[in-house]
């Protein structure tokens, strides 16, 4: 069974895009759905195809992305609170009630909704169940809780991670481990059993 995901926040009328003097003004409603939540996706594998992702808001109503528009762009559900941020207008906070925020890893997809090309993540790291991964382009580190071990592929020839690269480019697998450490520790995700 496919789960599915949607997020719908509701914005009153504020928008970086007004309806024409000649039409009502229309809610400014913000629809992000993901889908294909199965179990081979929850972890650090992509699963057998890619998850689809369905934005939808006011711009794309008022004609700023043509509908049925397709994009390759990477985004990871840590874009979401950005996006959602920036059509509201609001500031992610660097404090609440005193206490410092860790910073949000994401990055807004309102350009790629406005049909532009975006500032591309430099490191997309992740921790899910004892699985953790890291993306640099189009580099995968992978470390699966069953397998034990990093694995390195290359998703713009190996999309479903069948090919682990890992021994081919050692040194690529030191960097982005190094770099995903390095989140493990900023963002305070599990580091026992890691091997590292």
């Amino acid at each position: 069974m496919v789960l599915g995901l949607a997020f719908l926040l509701a914005l009153g009328h504020h928008s970086k895009v007004q309806a024409q003097a000649s039409k009502p003004p229309r809610p400014n409603i913000v629809l992000i759905m993901a889908d294909d939540l199965g179990f081979s996706d929850l972890g650090c594998y992509g699963g057998e195809i890619e998850t689809p992702n369905l934005d939808s808001d006011d711009r794309a109503l008022a004609g700023v992305t043509r509908p049925g528009s397709l994009t390759h762009q990477v985004g990871h559900v840590v874009d979401f609170m950005p996006t959602l941020l920036d059509v509201a207008g609001a500031e992610y906070p660097a404090k609440r009630n005193g206490v410092p925020v860790l910073p949000t890893d994401g990055l807004s997809l309102v350009p790629v909704l406005e049909g532009k090309e975006r500032v591309s993540h430099e490191s997309l790291c992740w921790y899910l169940y004892g699985n953790r991964a890291v993306r640099q382009r189009k580099w995968k580190l992978a470390w699966g809780d069953n397998v034990r071990k990093w694995e390195l592929f290359d998703l713009e020839s190996d999309r479903t991670e069948t090919n682990n690269l890992a021994t081919r480019y050692s040194g690529r697998v030191k960097q982005m481990q190094a770099d995903w450490l390095r989140w493990a520790k900023a963002t305070g995700a599990p580091l026992k059993g890691t091997g590292i």
